[in-house]
């Protein structure tokens, strides 16, 4: 094997591998409750700059959703919908879904 090959064989393998890096993901985590109670089984979609990923809440009001991208998003559940910002390290939001019929709002706790 000629001298050169060995140090561009090992540049390659690097560079390979800091493409196939994954992208960094921000999650975001909480309960939602309605009423004082869980929210159960609630719909719940994150938006982020066109980006957007949806999941239900459990029978415990608990959500979980990630994003490849961090920054100022929101947070939606039954029609209502409140900001939130995404970090690189897993951040927790719980909310309260209150407020009058018709007026209600996403509220954090």
């Amino acid at each position: 094997m000629a001298r050169w090959a060995v140090p561009l064989t090992a540049t390659s393998i690097a560079f390979g591998l800091v493409l196939a890096a994954p992208a960094s993901a921000a999650t975001i985590y909480g309960i939602i409750l309605e009423g004082g109670r869980p929210a159960g089984n609630a719909p719940v979609t994150l938006s982020c700059s066109g980006a957007q990923t949806r999941a239900n809440t459990d029978d415990r009001g608990t959500y979980r959703l990630t994003l490849a991208r961090s920054g100022r998003c929101s947070l939606s559940v039954r029609g209502v919908s409140a900001p939130v910002i995404l970090y690189e390290d897993p951040t927790r939001y719980d909310f309260e879904i209150g407020g009058a019929a018709g007026q209600q709002r996403l509220l954090r706790r």
